[in-house]
């Protein structure tokens, strides 16, 4: 996609596609996904594919991939959506302020944190749950990321691919640095070793907070791990420059990264930012 530096009318339009697919090797499907619409009276569950407005609704899209034992991930997972969901719409007005940055999303990220470790303490079957976020919550000309764990977010702009979030794994930040190629880092014994992570009994969290201006043809992939096992980050980079709506690409990437790879749930959303 191409982009027009400036936006005269400074009206935004989203358009997104969610997909989510179960992995091969597991039970349930421990991913979830969430398109939200946020306005001052009303927080809505939006479709998985749709296209908003930016103004007055804020657009939230957050992924998460839950873990624990037996249904304790799945649970994990849709836990932090209802989370966000009920919490969302008191950030409204905070988001309205066109100098705010993503420093409001850590308390919601933290009293969603000490709510599942309370859950996990409280029951045998839930020791241990927890889950990754990667949110992206959308105003006219700023996206805000909240993140913990090892989903991600990318953002293509004119061609070119830039991660975004940050893994919160030790071996992803020798491979950011140079000092491991990507297939070490991908085949590393410790790749999914989260040093931080929502719940999951640790006492507190860390989470990676970035606010960063949004351009006419710029467009978001959220995804979970699964999505990264099955593409090299060539893939990810070849794919988001590709033509298509979001749908198409959404299709294209769940459908490299199962035929790759496959084993782990793969759960992604793609969205074009245009200026109108």
């Amino acid at each position: 996609p191409t982009h027009q530096t400036s936006n005269e009318t400074g009206i935004w339009r989203v358009t997104w596609a969610s997909r989510t697919r179960r992995g091969n090797s597991h039970k349930a499907n421990d991913d979830a996904v969430l398109a939200l619409g946020v306005h001052p009276e009303i927080t809505q569950t939006l479709a998985p594919d749709g296209e908003e407005l930016l103004d007055p609704i804020h657009l939230v899209l957050t992924v998460s991939d839950g873990m624990g034992g037996g249904n304790a991930g799945e649970f994990a997972s849709r836990l932090i959506m209802s989370w966000i969901k009920r919490h969302a719409r008191e950030l409204y007005q905070t988001f309205n302020q066109p100098t705010q940055d993503a420093s409001p999303l850590t308390d919601l990220l933290v009293s969603a944190h000490q709510g599942i470790n309370q859950l996990a303490a409280e029951a045998n079957n839930l020791k241990g749950m927890g889950a990754t976020v990667t949110l992206a919550w959308l105003t006219p000309g700023t996206l805000h990321l909240a993140h913990i764990g090892d989903s991600r977010l990318y953002l293509c702009r004119d061609g070119a691919t830039t991660q975004l979030s940050e893994d919160h794994v030790r071996v992803w930040r020798r491979f950011q640095k140079g000092e491991i190629k990507e297939y070490q880092y991908r085949t590393h014994p410790s790749r999914s070793a989260l040093f931080d992570v929502l719940g999951g009994g640790h006492r507190s969290i860390h989470p990676q907070l970035l606010s960063h201006p949004i351009q006419s043809g710029d467009r978001l992939l959220l995804c979970s791990d699964g999505i990264v096992d099955g593409l090299w980050e060539r893939n990810v980079a070849e794919e988001l420059a590709a033509e298509g709506n979001p749908r198409t690409i959404a299709d294209q990437i769940l459908a490299l990264a199962a035929n790759s790879d496959g084993r782990d749930d793969c759960t992604l959303i793609v969205a074009d930012i245009c200026g109108l």
